[in-house]
């Protein structure tokens, strides 16, 4: 293999790893901003129970 070649596989690779951290940042944003939303869902029903 000529160094041109292992060049472009470590290009790839290094593209295919940002994507993927990128991935992964993107799903933990959107299970932590159900999380706040279902705890806030919570916090508002409680609320309503003890002002009723």
């Amino acid at each position: 293999m000529d160094q041109d070649k292992i060049r472009k596989m470590q290009e790839i690779r290094d593209e295919y790893t940002r994507r993927m951290d990128a991935l992964r940042q993107q799903q933990a944003d959107i299970v932590r901003e159900f999380i706040m939303q279902r705890e806030r869902k919570q916090q508002e029903q409680l609320m309503t129970k003890l002002n009723a």
